[in-house]
């Protein structure tokens, strides 16, 4: 009896191979996590992720619907311009509306980048471009800042949050009760 060496398309990596020969067999999902497929093929689209060969950054914040809620908004002198910018350690970049741009007053060019933004719930946030930016606070930095083509609140990310000395990692947190009983 003859085994059959016919090829066919597969649906669970994508290429043509023989029957019982699929190279997705036992390797796990890096879409949905379930076995025998490839991420290419996965069928569960609420969870697909889209591939960029650009940069990628996703700036996350969390929003209460609390009339009394605090927000970590901070003037932030920004090319000799005071700006209100969020602090917000879950995002990767800094950005600016280029409403908020022109009123600069003194502008740095901006550059053409090929970079995503991403905003919490997944929506596409244009970038009209990006400069390089003298933020002061409590220090003096120099960083990358986005430019939007549409509204958006400035946004201050952990990076420069940090130079900038307005955000600090905390490993141990004492109650003051317990740092009187060593005296």
């Amino acid at each position: 009896m003859r085994e059959k060496s016919t090829e066919f398309k597969c649906g669970k990596c994508g290429g043509s191979h023989k029957p019982k020969s699929c190279p997705a067999y036992g390797k796990t999902c890096h879409n949905c996590g379930k076995d025998n497929h490839f991420s290419k093929c996965c069928n569960a689209m609420s969870t697909k992720k889209k591939v960029y060969t650009e940069l990628d950054f996703v700036v996350d914040s969390v929003e209460t619907c609390s009339t009394d809620r605090t927000e970590w908004v901070v003037p932030i002198e920004v090319n000799e311009t005071i700006i209100p910018f969020k602090l917000d350690t879950g995002a990767q970049v800094n950005l600016l509306s280029m409403e908020d741009y022109k009123t600069l007053t003194v502008k740095s060019k901006i550059n053409p980048v090929k970079i995503k933004v991403t905003g919490y719930t997944g929506e596409t946030v244009p970038v009209k471009g990006s400069c390089i930016a003298t933020f002061k606070s409590r220090r003096q930095i120099k960083s990358q800042l986005l430019i939007m083509d549409k509204r958006v609140q400035p946004i201050l990310g952990l990076s420069a949050c940090e130079k900038l000395n307005l955000v600090k990692k905390v490993f141990v947190v004492m109650s003051p009760e317990a740092s009187n009983d060593s005296d």
